[in-house]
C-alpha cells in the first residue's frame, strides 16, 4: 500500500488533491465511480421514523483516498465543473430511487449550486434525467443554500418557480447562517427551511441562539413552511427542537451519511413516514 503524509479518514491514509489534480482526474472519477453518493437519513424525532434523506457527493481517489467535499467542491465550482458533477449526483439519486421498491421510497434531497443555474436550463436537464428513470417527482427535493441565494435573488426566484411548476419541493439549507435571512425568506417561496445547529455553537440551548432559533421556527410555522434541523448530535438537542416545534432532524444522533447499500438495507428494515405539510 502506498503511504502518503496526510490524515487518517475512514481507515484510509489520504492527502487532499491539488487543484490541478482535481481538474485532471475529474472526468476519470465520474467514469470510474470514484465520485458517488452517500445518504444521510432524516428522522421524525417524535416517532423515530425515517422521513427522508439528503444525497451528498463523495470522492474516493484510488491513491489519495477519500477527499473532503470542502476541498474539492469549491475547485469544481471555480473551474466550471460543478454543473457536470451535480447532474451526475442527481442521476445517481434517480437510479437509486428507481431500484427502491415503491413501498419503501422516501424523498431524497439534492443540492443545487448557483453555478447550476447560470447559463443552464437546469430544471429541464433534471427533468430529462428523472423521466429517464421514471421516478415520481415527489421523491426528489431540491435544496439551495441561503448564502448561494444572496446576491442572485432573481435567478433563484425563477429557478424555484420552475421547480414548483415541475412538482418539486424546495428546501433552503443553512437558513440563518447569512445576514439577510429575513429578506431571503421574504423573497424566496421555499417549502422547507433547514436550520444548521452550528448556529448554536459555543453556547447552551437556553442562550440567545436558542431563543432566536425558537422564534425562527415559530415564524416558519406562521408561513406554513416545514422546518428541519441538521447537525443534531445529542438527544438534548433533539428534545429541545421537539419542544419548540421542530420534529424533523438530521445528524449523527440518528445516523452519519451512509453508502447506498447501507441505505437500501435501512429502508428495507425500518418504518418510514411522509413529511407532513
Amino acid at each position: 500500500m502506498i503511504q502518503f503524509t496526510g490524515v487518517a479518514f475512514g481507515g484510509l491514509i489520504m492527502r487532499p488533491m491539488t487543484d490541478e489534480e482535481i481538474i485532471r482526474f475529474f472526468e476519470m472519477a465520474i467514469a470510474g465511480g470514484q465520485i458517488f453518493v452517500y445518504y444521510q437519513p432524516q428522522y421524525n424525532h417524535s416517532t423515530g421514523r425515517i422521513v427522508g434523506a439528503e444525497g451528498l457527493m463523495r470522492w474516493r481517489h484510488p491513491e489519495f483516498g477519500l477527499q473532503y467535499p470542502v476541498n474539492f467542491i469549491p475547485i469544481l465550482e471555480k473551474y466550471g465543473l460543478i454543473h457536470r458533477a451535480d447532474l451526475f449526483v442527481f442521476e445517481q439519486i434517480c437510479r437509486f430511487q428507481s431500484n427502491c421498491p415503491p413501498s419503501v421510497r422516501i424523498p431524497i434531497s439534492f443540492n443545487v449550486s448557483r453555478h447550476d443555474l447560470f447559463g443552464h436550463d437546469y430544471v429541464k436537464e433534471l427533468e430529462a434525467i428523472r423521466k429517464k428513470y421514471d421516478v415520481p417527482v415527489k421523491y426528489l427535493h431540491a435544496e439551495i443554500t441561503e448564502s448561494s441565494a444572496i446576491g442572485g435573488i432573481d435567478l433563484f426566484i425563477k429557478a424555484i418557480t420552475q421547480f414548483h411548476e415541475a412538482g418539486y419541493l424546495v428546501a433552503m439549507d443553512d437558513f440563518g447562517s447569512g445576514y439577510s435571512s429575513l429578506s431571503v425568506l421574504k423573497d424566496l417561496p421555499v417549502d422547507i427551511l433547514k436550520f444548521d445547529l452550528q448556529f448554536l455553537a459555543g453556547e447552551g440551548l437556553g442562550g440567545r441562539g436558542g431563543i432566536i432559533l425558537n422564534s425562527a421556527i415559530q415564524m416558519a410555522k406562521w408561513l406554513e413552511t416545514q422546518v428541519l434541523a441538521e447537525g443534531v448530535e445529542t438527544i438534548e438537542q433533539a428534545d429541545f427542537l421537539k419542544s419548540v416545534g421542530c420534529n424533523y432532524v438530521q445528524g449523527y444522533l440518528y445516523s452519519k451519511p451512509i453508502p447506498e447499500e447501507e441505505m437500501s438495507r435501512l429502508l428495507s428494515t425500518v418504518d418510514s413516514e411522509k413529511i407532513s405539510r
